[in-house]
């Protein structure tokens, strides 16, 4: 079902703001783009040959304050 692949991220040890931060970041990538939206869902989100990859790339993306900002934007800064 679609709230047992989250459960089960959150019983092997992710925390509620791993999801969220996963949440927040996949929505900022794919939120505005037509051909990604329909991955923008529990099962892909929380999908475990996905969690991983996703939480990896949704914390690299913070800046060193703790707060997300768009790829586009840390590039703008360098």
């Amino acid at each position: 079902t679609t709230s047992a692949t989250l459960k089960a991220r959150l019983k092997e040890g992710a925390t509620v703001q791993d999801c969220l931060l996963i949440v927040k970041d996949r929505w900022r990538r794919w939120g505005q783009k037509i051909d990604m939206m329909e991955n923008f869902n529990p099962v892909t989100l929380f999908r475990p040959s996905h969690f991983e990859k996703y939480l990896v790339e949704a914390q690299a993306a913070k800046d060193g304050a703790g707060e997300w900002e768009p790829p586009e934007v840390r590039a703008a800064r360098k």
